[in-house]
């Protein structure tokens, strides 16, 4: 079996470790006769390379210029040579191409719908990503999912009570490895601490911790640590403000908050410093409005026997069900005072959950190994699949009434510096004389 690996655009650092592990483990199985993985984005090259180290059965290959398009030349003969294209994460962003359907049989992992369910773009990039991943979804083979929550949400944005073809699949394995990590991390930080791995999206939900953290009164005691993509910016204070959060720069200077105080926000951090930082903490807090399929860094801090406050979200929630995890405090994340009550009642009950959490085995039963005996099953399904009549997409809602407006929008997206001759000339032609008969 020979597997095409198309990936359209930047990844997060979750997609990264779930390709990554991905991508090692189906090259052990010997139905398996060729990995090509395909990157649009020379980071997520550099950082995998580093760590799966490519060999005659796995190949990594990035084309700033081409990857985005699997219709392009260098896609084509990508094509050609595979029996099966797997897309691991196909998502629209604002400002970018379609998704492409392709004429082999095809997988893709679909992380979660937290764009569309939080309004992360204007509308007019909503509606563009609603359609084109609805399209996109509507003509592949098999879909993996991380938990029931987001196939249920799938389920709801193709319009269809046929799940059949979409399937759970766990992503969030910690490995015995965890343990061998070193015990005390390199960088500068409080005595004691309770963590939060984050990014500065709104969906993590700083804002509703921040509002529950300014009542906190241990907080100078027991501060905060942020890490993770764009948590650096946390550090600014007026009257400079964030150029990415200026909302949170002025809600820390209205609460009265003080960074290196308060909190300590440390940005993106090496890898190897993870763990360790994990490890030193006297909780980890997980605040998300949203996950895909539960949470890497609250499986690690269970595994490292560290306490968890966590947002009570679907995903989450589906993740420890049926487990034995007494040391996890849930908390509405839509409700500041709901996580200051968590927050409180862990200060006031440290010792004994404390000791349950340090006093839990925790069981590492399945592995990615077990992942990608998973996928393979998927992908031999998706082999099987009769050739599908393209499907089309239903608007975004309240679409359709604009789209019966007589005036209609130029909508322009700029995929790179040759498209800007042709959109400035739209603009010159459509725009501008528009805007003088208004003036006028």
């Amino acid at each position: 079996m020979k597997i095409l690996v198309w990936s359209h655009t930047l990844m997060s650092t979750g997609g990264r470790t779930m390709l990554a592990n991905l991508l090692s483990t189906l090259a052990k199985e010997p139905e398996i006769t060729s990995l090509h993985a395909v990157l649009a984005h020379p980071l997520d090259y550099e950082v995998l390379t580093d760590i799966i180290k490519p060999n005659a059965k796995l190949k990594l290959s990035c084309s700033i210029n081409e990857a985005a398009h699997i219709s392009s030349n260098f896609g084509q003969k990508c094509l050609e040579e595979c029996d099966l294209v797997y897309f691991n994460w196909p998502h629209v962003l604002p400002n970018m191409m379609n998704l492409e359907r392709v004429n082999k049989p095809s997988v893709c992992t679909f992380q979660d719908t937290t764009v569309w369910d939080f309004g992360l773009y204007h509308y007019d990039a909503l509606n563009h990503s609603w359609i084109e991943t609805q399209k996109f979804l509507k003509n592949i083979d098999q879909i993996v999912v991380a938990s029931n929550y987001i196939k249920e949400r799938l389920a709801l944005m193709l319009d269809t009570e046929e799940t059949n073809h979409i399937n759970i699949v766990k992503h969030y394995y910690v490995s015995k490895e965890i343990l061998k990590a070193k015990n005390k991390p390199s960088l500068p930080l409080p005595p004691r601490y309770i963590v939060c791995p984050t990014n500065i999206e709104s969906h993590k939900n700083i804002v509703n911790l921040l509002l529950a953290w300014c009542q906190f009164k241990t907080r100078t005691e027991l501060p905060l640590v942020f890490f993770g993509s764009g948590t650096d910016q946390l550090a600014y204070q007026v009257p400079e403000w964030s150029p990415g959060i200026p909302q949170i720069t002025s809600l820390v200077y209205r609460k009265g908050l003080k960074p290196h105080r308060d909190f300590f926000p440390l940005g993106l951090i090496r890898d190897e410093e993870v763990i360790p930082i994990i490890k030193n903490a006297e909780a980890l807090i997980m605040p998300t409005l949203a996950e895909g399929g539960g949470s890497y860094p609250v499986e690690e801090a269970i595994a490292l026997k560290i306490p968890v406050l966590c947002s009570s979200i679907p995903p989450i929630v589906e993740q420890l069900e049926g487990r034995e995890v007494k040391s996890v405090l849930f908390f509405d994340p839509e409700n500041p005072v709901d996580i200051l009550g968590a927050l409180n009642y862990f200060v006031e009950h440290y010792e004994p959950i404390k000791a349950i959490a340090s006093a839990h085995e925790y069981t590492y039963t399945d592995s990615w190994d077990q992942a990608a005996k998973n996928y393979l099953t998927i992908f031999k399904k998706a082999l099987k699949s009769k050739p599908k009549e393209i499907k089309t997409a239903t608007a975004f809602p309240a679409a359709e009434n604009q789209a019966n407006n007589k005036e209609k929008r130029l909508e322009l997206y700029c995929n790179n510096e040759s498209d800007m001759p042709a959109i400035l000339n739209q603009i010159f032609q459509n725009v501008i004389p528009k805007t003088k008969n208004m003036v006028n």
